[in-house]
């Protein structure tokens, strides 16, 4: 309960925090897209550094959050980002590696051990260097590494407690081959489907399930097609904020500091808000929405991802980076 206080609390105070302040007309409006509802920690913490980038720059630059998908789905927020017509996005990792196969490393299975390691490895000289890669093979800037919860796997056939739950069920992944291998290797039938796309291929049956976090299946209400929900805690997930590079050069240097603060001081209250929707979400799904939720054999699950993981790291050439996320304490 305390914690369901805080976190409206937060948003009730981040909502005031938006009222009109008054400015002239700005002078550079960034669009931002995302694929998630409203409410999402993605787009509470897109509007937060919205709020400070306006009032630091006096008004002379506004930020406009898409929600949702409208301005389409993940790939079309990257590409639009690579052609300039669109300035920001939050995506997700796999989004990314056909043209920045590395960021695949940050999508393995079982790769954090909780947050805080999650936290000491973005934050420290592997998110460093991730950055570094991704910015060099692309025409996106990295401005923080974001959360979209612990994700978990929710079907409508059957409770999954181990691995030999998921035979010959059809899995929804996202396109990257990291997502693709993990779930074949785990015995079920990955399916790759679009995020728009999604909860009407689970009520159509064309998928018997997907993965993702609690506050996504409140808001997606996948909860309806699929009440069972097995705590695979599969992957802490890894969301990148990001900004095109056309747009970037077009500012200059002084708003292009004040975004780079803002964008850290949001990039802590994006994590801090999405961390609490965990818990509570499972809490919502279970009491409100007679979800059926189950813990798993977690260490099945971690055995038969192993491959995936020294394969997937020796095929990047990221041998090292691996051995130094899990040596990070």
């Amino acid at each position: 309960m305390r914690k369901t206080c805080f976190t409206i609390g937060i948003i009730v105070a981040l909502l005031v925090g938006f009222a009109a302040v008054g400015f002239a007309a700005p002078k550079w409006v960034l669009k931002v897209g995302t694929v998630t509802a409203p409410e999402h920690s993605y787009n509470l913490g897109v509007k937060y550094f919205a709020d400070i980038v306006e009032k630091e720059t006096g008004g002379q630059v506004k930020i406009e959050l898409f929600p949702n998908s409208i301005l389409g789905d993940e790939d079309d927020l990257i590409e639009g980002m690579q052609l300039g017509t669109i300035d920001m996005a939050v995506a997700a990792t796999a989004k990314l590696s056909g043209f920045v196969p590395e960021v695949d490393l940050f999508s393995l299975p079982f790769l954090f051990r909780d947050i805080d390691h999650w936290v000491k490895v973005l934050d420290g000289p592997q998110g460093v260097r991730m950055t570094e890669i991704i910015e060099s093979k692309s025409e996106l800037k990295v401005l923080g590494y974001w959360g979209c919860g612990t994700r978990m796997l929710f079907n409508s056939q059957r409770p999954v407690v181990t691995p030999d739950d998921l035979r010959g069920l059809k899995i929804r992944t996202m396109p990257g081959p990291v997502d693709i291998q993990t779930w074949k290797d785990l015995g079920a039938i990955p399916t790759p489907v679009a995020w728009p796309e999604l909860y009407s291929a689970l009520k159509q049956k064309v998928v018997d399930g997907a993965e993702n976090d609690p506050a996504n299946i409140i808001q997606q209400k996948f909860f309806e097609p699929c009440p069972y929900i097995s705590r695979t805690d599969h992957q802490i997930a890894v969301r990148l904020f990001l900004v095109a590079k056309l747009t970037w050069d077009k500012l200059p240097q002084d708003i292009q500091e004040i975004i780079t603060r803002a964008a850290a001081e949001a990039t802590v209250y994006q994590r801090e808000v999405d961390a609490l929707s965990v818990d509570e979400g499972l809490d919502v799904l279970e009491q409100k929405y007679g979800a059926k939720v189950n813990e798993v054999d977690k260490a099945a699950f971690i055995e038969l991802t192993e491959a995936v993981r020294q394969e997937t790291a020796v095929k990047l050439g990221l041998e090292d980076m691996y051995k130094a996320i899990l040596e990070t304490k």
